[in-house]
This record gives structure tokens, sequence and C-alpha cells, in this order.
């Protein structure tokens, strides 16, 4: 049985929840009004099950007929229409947003659902002076409690005179704003500016960009000259500053070559005053391959204390691919985490009557781009929770990042922990990451081919690099294999499930993820020789999945669920218990409520139904992925393609369709796109993986027939991102795929 209460239902959220008004579950059912409810299925209580389930309404039938045909179930309680509520949802309207690509590659505008800010989080920005007055930075411009403005006089006594919005340590005044003097360079007066926005220009103000943070407070702190450059007292003046105002992070986006005590010293103090420290990993001006900080250091950035201590937070900068920034330093030491660094658009100094008059501009490159993104992501965190420590917020911020080796496989452990990732940092403070999986970091792809060919597994890296080979069964049999990879024994480790095309027994074997057999068992009697079809996933929720099978062409349409050790759990027809084509399986958790559905469709001969079972062998919904014409049955995958841990259902065409279609769970379809030349009709084989640890799942193709063994990696959107030669010339129908992180 399910938690009590509606499993399916996910249409509101907790905002619309708490509403202290709600629209009327159940419509009277001679007044439906459209709009108002759901047309392709109702909700039904069935009497001793507290779950409320949803049931299909069939094709051509009438929402107030499939409520009549329900009701009289003998076994239901109550049937009602399932009501449509508007989501409640964070966004952003502002101009230039489509141009800031790095709030998306660090997922901050998911992260904007959980923080997006507050002004008690004080950001201290060390640079050439912020533009206080600009329309989207002027209302996140902190404010000095203790001093009354233009009365000439240094009200909170704390030695600076009207420093109500922060000071010049260039000038000796408090006018932090850049200065357009002589010798000025585009870059040296717009640094400040350009830093505050990506950090924190406000957000959904109708206006230029949005910050990582949407509210904050940035005490512009005025170190660096109009033409970029400045000077170790300046700088140490004004962290002694910020300690004083008692800051909560000091931003630092400028590098210097030598060591300088009493900078170190003032860096020493600001840490053990409880100060997040960020600091630029700099930049390789005149090279191509930046520094390396292990042999050559770069300050402030590696005045990291003493071993076992972490003054600083290092940010190294990123390409769009992940890859490190060409001009970016590196190092072990030195070096915390990863952020975007190159082709950024943010705010620059407005000044109209010196002709200034665009609030943003681009594309921005740089180490000093990358910090106020880390700075950012610790102000969202703050907001959620002051009492934090800066080392909490640190270890928040390190812990959350994505994994980035495996483009990175000359910068290994020289870039960080990986990229930034704010999504994932604010769901590790609330405590929703499963942070025990991070051993697992590697994405890998599992191949398998087909009828005619011998049963020889492939693992690839997501770059296509063959890591393992072993054969699943016999050398000489030749009936294909279908491959599929899950934790089956709950240590979080991967196990690749292996099971026998037609000829073969209905041998289901189980491999480590280093190709070492650990078991089998045979899912049908020995003498079939059908074939089967195979998946997993953790019905019964103990953190171990179960092999699901589906029964092979010209046997009974049949689903059996078997624990590790061939142990039947249960089983059921599916169907009408009539249809011998096959019945290709899958399991996906569409509400990411930790409560699997069994998702079936036919191998070959049949329409394309797509019929979705509660583990009980309920039948929750059905639907045709293709046209009601099209008799080349389907395969079947599982993907969350858009990082909210609710998956999706990948479906790619049998024989004489090349299209991949992604659907819920209730055939709305969501993306289509042709894996291969839409001219290629052997069908397509789908599986899913995060390749790039972005939260969402790539999608992973082969040919389910055909001469080609290429796989193809699609995004979420279905746009091509690489192709992988598994066999080449030895495989000459089709391979099945898979998914492996380990």
């Amino acid at each position: 049985m399910h938690k009590f209460g509606i499993k399916i239902l996910n249409i509101f959220t907790i905002a619309a929840m708490l509403a202290t008004f709600l629209p009327q579950a159940v419509l009277a059912k001679d007044v439906l009004v459209k709009g108002e409810y759901r047309e392709d299925v109702i909700l039904a209580k069935f009497k001793g099950d507290n779950e409320v389930h949803c049931v299909a309404v069939f094709p051509n039938e009438t929402v107030k007929d499939a409520l009549a045909r329900v009701e009289a179930q003998e076994n239901v309680e109550y049937a009602e229409t399932d009501a449509i509520y508007q989501m409640s949802t964070i966004h952003t309207n502002d101009w230039d947003f489509p141009k800031q690509w790095h709030l998306e590659q660090i997922r901050a505008t998911d992260a904007w659902d959980y923080s997006t800010g507050s002004k008690d989080v004080v950001i201290a920005l060390l640079d050439s002076g912020v533009d206080i007055g600009h329309p989207d930075l002027k209302n996140n411009i902190w404010k000095n409690p203790g001093e009354i403005a233009g009365d000439g006089r240094d009200n909170d006594g704390n030695g600076y005179i009207d420093d109500v919005s922060g000071w010049s340590f260039v000038e000796k005044d408090n006018d932090p704003n850049p200065r357009f003097k002589e010798g000025w360079s585009k870059l040296g007066v717009n640094h400040g500016t350009i830093v505050a926005g990506i950090l924190a220009a406000e957000g959904n103000n109708d206006l230029a960009i949005a910050g990582v943070a949407w509210s904050a407070s940035i005490m512009s702190l005025r170190v660096l000259a109009s033409d970029g450059s400045g000077d170790a007292e300046s700088v140490v003046d004004a962290i002694n500053y910020a300690i004083a105002e008692k800051a909560n992070i000091l931003n630092l986006s400028f590098v210097g070559f030598s060591y300088n005590k009493t900078l170190e010293s003032a860096i020493e103090r600001a840490h053990n005053a409880g100060m997040l420290i960020v600091a630029a990993a700099g930049n390789d001006v005149g090279g191509s391959n930046g520094f390396n900080l292990d042999t050559n250091p770069i300050y402030p950035v590696c005045y990291d204390g003493p071993p076992g201590e972490n003054w600083i937070l290092g940010v190294t900068a990123l390409d769009p691919l992940d890859q490190r920034a060409y001009f970016s330093s590196y190092g072990h030491r030195c070096i915390d985490v990863a952020a975007p660094g190159v082709g950024l658009w943010s705010t620059v100094a407005y000044r109209p009557n010196l002709g200034l008059t665009d609030y943003a501009q681009g594309y921005w490159t740089g180490t000093s781009v990358a910090v106020p993104q880390v700075s950012g992501i610790a102000t969202l965190l703050w907001a959620m929770r002051p009492s934090l420590s800066a080392k909490e917020i640190s270890s928040l911020i390190i812990k959350s990042t994505n994994v980035i080796d495996e483009v990175n496989k000359d910068y290994k452990g020289r870039l960080g922990s990986g990229r930034i990732n704010a999504f994932s940092a604010v769901r590790e403070l609330k405590g929703e990451n499963v942070s025990s999986v991070s051993v697992m970091i590697n994405p890998y792809i599992v191949s398998a081919p087909l009828r005619g060919s011998s049963p020889e597994i492939k693992i690839f890296s997501s770059t296509g690099h063959e890591i393992k080979n072993f054969f699943a069964y016999n050398k000489n049999f030749k009936g294909g294999v279908e491959v599929i990879s899950a934790d089956i024994d709950g240590d979080i480790y991967p196990e690749i499930i292996t099971a026998a095309g037609p000829g073969g027994g209905p041998h289901v074997r189980i491999f480590k993820y280093d190709g070492t057999p650990i078991g089998g068992f045979f899912a049908y009697p020995e003498n079939l020789r059908n074939g089967i079809f195979v998946s997993a996933g953790d019905l019964d929720r103990n953190g171990s999945a179960e092999i699901i099978v589906g029964s092979g062409v010209g046997m009974k349409p049949e689903v059996k669920v078997f624990n590790a050790d061939g142990t039947l759990v249960k089983s059921f027809s599916v169907f009408g218990g009539t249809f011998k084509g096959g019945v290709k399986v899958a399991v996906a958790d569409f509400e990411g409520d930790g409560f699997p559905e069994i998702i079936v469709g036919a191998a070959t001969g049949g329409v394309s139904q797509i019929s979705v079972y509660r583990e009980d062998g309920y039948n929750l919904a059905n639907f045709n992925a293709f046209s009601d014409k099209f008799r080349g049955g389907v395969n079947l995958g599982v993907a969350d393609i858009d990082g909210d841990r609710k998956e999706e259902l990948l479906v790619g065409g049998g024989l004489g369709s090349s299209m991949v279609k992604i659907f819920d769970m209730y055939g709305k379809e969501r993306i289509s796109f042709f894996a291969y030349d839409p001219g290629f009709k052997g069908g397509v084989k789908v599986s899913a993986l995060d390749i790039d640890s972005d939260g969402r799942d790539e999608i992973i193709t082969g040919p389910a027939s055909g001469s080609s063994s290429k796989i193809r990696i699609f995004n979420s959107l279905g746009l091509l991102i690489s192709n992988i030669s598994a066999y080449g010339k030895d495989v000459q129908n089709g391979i099945s795929v898979a998914g492996m992180r380990k």
C-alpha cells in the first residue's frame, strides 16, 4: 500500500495547497466546466484502500461517461474529476535573461524556488567601484545603518565620514562609484559593476538582468583605480572596514603575483571574524594555458593558511562545456570550485551624460566573473539559514558541485571539487540531496549487440573511450542481448543485468559493474527459446531494485517481478492476455514520490500502445505513442529530462521508425526527434543518464536493427551531443544501450 493520500496528483504546488481558497475537486457530474478539470483521467477511491488513484479516460469516452463507468464498479467508493490548479512558480522577466547562459548552467534558476537571497546578507565587494545608482543594482546596495547621509559627520564612529554605501580606498572618500578620470579604461570603470550584477542584480524587476541572488546588500569598497590597478594598502584597509562592519562575504575578483604578509594577515583576520572569502584563480593574459598555482602561486587566492586550513574559497573558470577556460589558473591547493567564466552578460556603469546608456553588456570573460557566482550561491544559502558559519557555507558549496573530471582529464583534482550547482547546494541545505551517492561519480554507457552477433558487452566512458568488455553468455550465442543497469543489492554501486534474446533460454544474468558475474536465473521455463525483455526498479522501496521481465515474442503477454536471487515476487498479464508480440518493460517514478510505476509496450506486431501499471498490476493509464496504423512495436526507457526528480517515459520507435518521443505517464508528449536519419526504419533503442551531472538526463540511443552500431547522445531538448562507434562492422543488426554511473 502507498502512503495515505493521492499518489498521482501533482498539479498543484505547495503554494497552492497553502492557499486560503482552493477550487473544488469534485465537480457536479452535470456541470463539468472545460478547463477546470483534466480530461484524460479521473480520480477513484477504492474500498479498503486509503490511496486515491488516477484512472484513464478511454479514447472516444467522455469524462462524464468515465465517471459513470468507474462508479459502477462494485469496489469503488467514489469517483471524481481531477481539478486543475495553476502552478505558482518563480520566474524572471528581466530583458536580458536569455543571454545569461551561466544561470542555467549552475542551476540558479531552479535554486530560486528555494531562495532568492536576502538584504540581511552583506557582501563586501572589493573592486573598481560599483555603480551604486544603477537601476538594476540600486535596491541591492548596502546602507550603513549607523550613518546619516550628508551631515559631514562620522555618526557611527568608525573613522569614515558619510560612508553611507561604502568607501573609496583609492581616493580616500565616501564615493564608492567607479571614476571616469584620465587614464580610465572601459574594463577598469566597469569591472566592479560587472561583478556586482552577476552576483546580485535585482531579479524579476523588468530590467536588464538577474543576479544569482536577487536580493542582497552589496558593500562597494573601491580598491582598484579606473585603469584596473590597485595596491595592498587599499585592499587591507578595505578588508579591515568589512570586518568592522560585519560583512558576511568578501568578494575578491582580482589577483597579484607578489606575496604580501600584511595582506595575508588581513585575510586571516577576516577568516577568524567568520567571513566567507571568495577569490579568483587569475588569468594567464599573455599565455594560453593558465598558471599552475601549485608551482606559481597567485594572491590573494593562495592565502589559504597553514596545512589543514582553507581560508579562501578559490574559484577557477570554465567554458560552456564545463571545460577549463584556456586562460584560467588551476591547482590542487588554491582552487576549491569552478564556475562559468566565458562569455557572461552583466550590468555596466550607467552614465547617460557620458554616452553610456546601456544597462548591461557582454560578453565578459575571466575568473573575475566566475567568483561572484559563488558569492551569489553563498547569499542564497545564508538567506535560508542565517545561523550557518562561513565554514558550513563553504562546505555546502564544495560538496554540491558537479564532477567535471571526464571533460578535464589533464586537470583532474586541480579544478576543485567541480562546477558549482546552486540547486544542489540549496537542496543539500534542505536535506534533500543524497550525498552518500557521491562516490558514484563517473558516467558510463553500456552496450550489447542484438541478434546476429556474439554477446559481447562493452562499457564506454561518456566520451566514447572503451573501458571494459566481456561476454554475457556463451561466445557462440548470437540471439542478441538486452542490457540494463541498476543497483539490485542496495550498496549504491550499479549492477549490469542482461536478458537473452531469441534462440537462447529465458536467462537473466547479473554482473558487477566491472563485468564480474555474480548471479542469474531463468525467468520462464528453460526450454523456451523466445527471448525476453528486462528492466529494473525499486518497487518495494527497500533500497534495492527488483528485476522486471517481459515475455518474448510468441509467448502469452506477461510481466514478472523478481528479487535479485531469482525469487518470483509477483506476475500479471497485460494486453488482455492474448497478444503474442512480446512485452517491452520499463520502470519509472513519474511523480518523484518513491512509488515507481511499471510501463509496458508491444515489442512488435501490435499498435504502439503504452500501458502504465501500479506495482500491484493495477492499470493506471493507456495511450498510443505513434499513429494507430503503426505496427512496429516500441522500445522503452526512462529519463528525468528537466531535473525535477520526476521521470519521463522515453519511447523509441520499433521497426519502421527512427523517432524518439518523450511522454508523461498520461501520454502528453513533451518532445520528439529523429535519433537517426528519418529514412532509417530499423527502430531505436533508448536509455538515459545524467552525463554532465547537471541534474538533467541526457538521452542515449542505439539502432534496434540495421548495419550501424553507432550510439548517439542527445540533450534533453533532442539536440545531438555526440556519437560513439561501439562495434564497427562486426555488429550488423543493432545494439541495446544503457546508462550507468559508478
